[in-house]
């Protein structure tokens, strides 16, 4: 993404590689010629390539980082947090309200790393830590959280990996048009 705009406010729903392999034996599989015919529901990216996104340049002097991410990836949300260059404050749990899949346990939730850089304006009296709210489809965001962010930031925001258009937000992504 090339742009001159600064932005005090961005959400990112990383495509994550998919977790315990799948997505490298999906990619075995096809090359080899097996009758699979499951695809990635989007193309995902190496942790490494996502970290040196230059999201710098993309970010003012005063801007706070909305991550998503799940536990899988929850210790590399961190790394991308830190290299992105900001600071680490709060997770938010999505309760998805509905049973899911897991290798160990069965997974109902997602998370949101909320992070810092400089001193941007915030203005929270009610929001917590915990969204509850059906899920819908797949990599779609919770409704309640969208409300949250533009209740208690201020300035321009930027949908990074965005899945559909939301006013009063710019988007950049593959797969804008998907919600």
């Amino acid at each position: 993404m090339q742009s001159d705009k600064k932005y005090q406010v961005i959400y990112a729903d990383p495509p994550w590689p998919e977790a315990n392999g799948v997505y490298v034996m999906r990619q075995q599989r096809a090359t080899q010629g097996a009758a699979y015919k499951e695809k990635p529901r989007f193309k995902t990216m190496l942790i490494k390539e996502i970290c040196e996104l230059p999201v710098e340049k993309l970010t003012a002097d005063d801007c706070v980082l909305f991550l998503w991410t799940t536990h899988a990836f929850i210790w590399n949300a961190k790394e991308l947090m830190d290299s992105w260059g900001f600071t680490y404050k709060a997770t938010i749990v999505w309760d998805k309200e509905k049973i899911g899949m897991g290798a160990w346990l069965r997974m109902q939730c997602e998370f949101c790393l909320f992070g810092i850089k400089g001193k941007p304006i915030w203005n929270n009296t009610k929001w917590r830590d915990m969204i509850r709210e059906p899920r819908r489809e797949h990599s779609r965001k919770p409704e309640a959280f969208y409300k949250m962010v533009e209740e208690i930031t201020v300035g321009r925001r930027l949908d990074y990996f965005a899945r559909g258009k939301r006013k009063g937000w710019d988007v950049f992504g593959n797969d804008t048009e998907r919600f």
